[in-house]
């Protein structure tokens, strides 16, 4: 009582003091209260339980506490769980906390091999949102001088009906499931997000020997899992290696009415095309191929005539990987205001060149901006040429340069440039010319050259935009070769820009479903 009585006295004798007092006595006075707020703080803390504190402050408390979880469980009792569990044994701790504390858990991630769901998921999870189940395939021992599974997944299609924590899961909203040996019964009428990475079971080669399946579910238990997902946003299908059984393709198809995002990948052709056939999507849905199938530009055909491509798409990236180690990548994208599809294309047969036959799969009579940004391989694996004439309202062209592709460029403005041989222009309307010439003076000397002759032919460019590399670009400024090239530019357009590249592309504006990452198989665009 005589620290609260001082308190109250130093309270009001500063109120009444206080506005007299010199900048250096105050100074002292805040640095009095700074030191004793700690001190009053531990004094409260020892009187006042942990756990009347709000939830989001119990999570950052106790997130780096892992020494003693028994006490942090106890002592949190208001906060929502987020659990990791690894390996396949279950110790007295894990078990005691899911009995006792499975219905905080919000987040759930699980490593295990099929022997441990027994235990790991037997208990009711209401206020479970997010849940990753990764069934490793099950490990090959040494017995009898010969490879043997140390346990053998189940190949009757009964997993399908296996139930996930006793069916009480009304809030679970993400599932992600790793596996080819498992497949859950479906009581999770809030999912909204779905990816399922199911390899073969025969991988490597020696469980190939012991007779091991692909997978051990079938079509029927996903289409059966599928319909069962009412409300579903987003569905990845990645690394499906189920067989097409003669019965499969009479399997009616599955309406998703609410899909707003599909990712297909490292999956073969048949089943790619036997997915987009029998997932009944909405016309806005956006999505996603990636991996290294299709195998070729014709397989690519197949698919494409089952899928809901962009209503009116306006906007479209072209780009190529620079890797060196690993086989090069085309990424072709194309949206509209609310939709779009991106293909990751493996370019390592000569039979992926995107030629004019792969260019006509493709909406493209109302693209009116291209994004162009070649790097190692881009001018070996597209026929750019046959895709500028496909671009009738082509409007804004952004081209990146690289050592590498230095004839892409060229090639494009010679195809856009007027021709005797050609009696119509190719992209009338383009008004816009963004493009990054790296430190190659023959690249400016052909804008030069290209917009004189859109020109002196009346169809002039507007908007000039010339990004080049930093290290010459003051050097470049200071000489006269420069400056005449730029002035000529100048009296054939209304605006033109000349900057250093400072290391970023410019910005497509693709529309949120394509930008919302929400996964390392659905990346931002």
């Amino acid at each position: 009582m005589t620290a609260l009585r001082s308190a109250e006295k130093f309270v009001a004798d500063f109120h009444g003091e206080g506005q007299r007092m010199g900048l250096d006595e105050l100074r002292s006075v805040e640095d009095v209260l700074v030191a004793v707020l700690p001190l009053i703080r531990r004094s409260r803390n020892s009187f006042c339980p942990i756990n009347r504190f709000a939830p989001e402050l119990l999570v950052y408390i106790f997130q780096h506490t892992l020494d003693d979880p028994a006490s942090y469980l106890t002592r949190s009792v208001r906060a929502p769980l987020k659990v990791y569990l690894y390996g396949d044994t279950m110790d007295e701790y894990v078990q005691r906390m899911l009995d006792s504390d499975g219905a905080r858990i919000k987040e759930l991630h699980i490593h295990s091999t099929t022997d441990a769901w027994s235990y790991l998921t037997a208990f009711p999870a209401p206020s479970l949102e997010h849940l990753t189940l990764h069934v490793r395939t099950p490990q090959l021992v040494t017995r009898d001088g010969g490879l043997v599974p140390a346990q053998m997944p189940s190949t009757s299609g009964r997993s399908a009906q296996t139930a996930l924590f006793q069916d009480n899961t009304p809030h679970l909203k993400v599932l992600s499931l790793h596996s080819a040996s498992y497949l859950p019964r479906n009581h999770f009428p809030s999912l909204t997000h779905l990816c399922l990475r199911a390899p073969s079971l025969r991988r490597g080669g020696a469980a190939h020997l012991l007779g091991f399946p692909d997978v051990a579910w079938t079509l029927s238990d996903l289409q059966a899992f599928l319909v069962d997902c009412p409300v579903l946003e987003e569905l990845i299908l990645a690394e499906i290696a189920a067989q097409i059984r003669s019965d499969d393709e009479a399997l009616p198809t599955v309406p998703l009415t609410r899909l707003r995002r599909f990712a297909l990948g490292n999956t073969p052709t048949e089943l790619l095309v036997w997915f987009a056939r029998h997932i009944e999507m909405p016309g806005d849905v956006a999505i996603r191929i990636f991996g290294p199938a299709p195998h070729s530009a014709s397989r690519l055909a197949q698919i494409l005539p089952h899928l809901p491509l962009p209503h009116e798409p306006h906007i479209m990236l072209l780009e190529d990987s620079e890797s060196y180690f690993a086989d090069p990548i085309l990424t072709v994208s194309i949206a509209s205001a609310s939709s779009g599809i991106q293909i990751h294309f493996v370019l390592y047969r000569d039979d992926t060149r995107w030629d004019s036959s792969v260019w006509r799969l493709f909406p493209f009579a109302d693209i009116h901006e291209l994004h162009v940004r070649p790097r190692r391989y881009l001018h070996v694996f597209t026929d750019i040429a046959s895709l500028i004439e496909r671009l009738p309202l082509l409007s804004t062209l952004v081209c990146g340069y690289a050592p590498e592709n230095q004839n892409m460029l060229g090639t494009i403005l010679a195809r856009l440039s007027p021709s005797p041989e050609r009696p119509a222009m190719h992209c009338p309307a383009l008004k816009t010319l963004h493009v990054f010439i790296g430190s190659s003076g023959e690249m400016l000397s052909n804008v030069v050259d290209f917009a004189a002759a859109r020109a002196d032919v009346g169809y002039p460019l507007r908007r000039v935009i010339i990004e080049q590399d930093p290290d010459i670009h003051d050097e470049w400024h200071g000489t006269s070769e420069f400056h005449d090239k730029v002035l000529r530019i100048r009296e054939q357009v209304e605006s033109i820009e000349v900057r250093a590249y400072d290391g970023i592309a410019p910005r497509v504006d693709w529309p949120a479903v394509c930008t919302s990452g929400t996964h390392k198989y659905w990346p931002d665009w």
